[in-house]
């Protein structure tokens, strides 16, 4: 531990300690000097006032989340969600030093609990993930919608009325989709995207003409957003690669170009099970969340390739 913080035990409450563990605390929130990393705050509170381990919301949870937010490429490259996260961040720890603080004026801090620190700092997560920057995180980077659904609390229920519709959005779609012809896939495919490039015609009598045409228009549009990452859902993208194998192409050129596809999709597919894999490894709380909310998904991440 880096701060020099007074042992629980021997803990005076007076308004010069009270004031002392304040600034201590609040030096190594994020964008302080001694906040090494995002998450030196998790580090520093869960060796005083615990240590919890890896089964305590410092470490299981708040370190978690500031290094899956923070470490994403994609939503640090972007200067409106960087700040989010960044904001978001500060706003998480600042609630929980507030808390601690609040507990030392009510002189009972040597007294508190890890479940105690759990809802409070939980029910922080709610009020600083649900808000109207949500959805741009979403679009932003698909890769971190998991995590987001993850975070526990009614707020991050899928049916609840407070989820934000971006995230509702991306799961319908990833929920709806089932081994059916291109067209249908390319129809439940809109949701997730950024760019809208599958607001293409999904009405029932264009699926009967024009394959040909379609298919040609849309084949190199698919390529392109998953290699941009445009499709980062595991459900999504295995669905699409059921699609593409079930789909019988008008000519030789077409399946091949499908079987381009259906790799890109395969690779795309085997780096997120890896992404997920690597950040959940050292967070066994969360490996085990993650899996009660999407399965045996990481595992099951490579689909049969019966189209190459």
């Amino acid at each position: 531990m880096a701060l020099t913080l007074p042992p629980l035990k021997e803990i005076n409450y007076d308004e010069r300690t009270i004031q002392y563990v304040h600034d201590q605390l609040t030096s190594v929130i994020i964008g302080h000097p001694m906040a090494v990393k995002p998450h030196t705050f998790y580090e520093e509170i869960d060796a005083w006032l615990g240590p919890w381990g890896q089964n305590g919301y410092p470490l299981a949870y708040g370190k978690f989340y500031a290094v899956a937010f923070n470490s994403d490429k994609s939503l640090t490259a972007d200067p409106e969600t960087k700040q989010l996260v960044w904001d978001t961040t500060r706003t998480l720890q600042e609630a929980l030093r507030d808390y601690i603080i609040q507990r030392m004026h009510s002189k009972t801090l040597v007294a508190i609990t890890e479940p105690e620190l759990r809802s409070v700092a939980l029910a922080s997560h709610a009020n600083a993930f649900a808000g109207g920057g949500l959805a741009k995180v979403a679009r932003t980077s698909p890769l971190i919608v998991p995590f987001i659904l993850s975070i526990p609390g009614k707020e991050f229920d899928p049916t609840g009325s407070t989820f934000a519709p971006k995230i509702r959005q991306v799961l319908k779609t990833a929920a709806s989709l089932s081994p059916q012809i291109l067209g249908s896939m390319l129809a439940a495919a809109a949701g997730p995207t950024r760019s809208g490039l599958f607001a293409i015609a999904s009405r029932r009598d264009e699926l009967g003409y024009r394959k040909e045409e379609r298919y040609r228009r849309a084949l190199p549009q698919i390529k392109h957003a998953i290699d941009s990452g445009d499709l980062d859902d595991i459900c999504l993208l295995k669905g699409l690669i059921e699609g593409f194998n079930r789909t019988e192409y008008p000519n030789r050129q077409l399946a091949n170009h499908a079987r381009t596809i259906v790799g890109s999709a395969t690779v795309r597919l085997n780096f997120l099970k890896t992404h997920y894999s690597n950040i959940l490894k050292d967070y066994p709380t969360m490996q085990s969340q993650f899996e009660s909310r999407f399965g045996t998904l990481l595992r099951d991440a490579s689909p049969t390739r019966r189209g190459q």
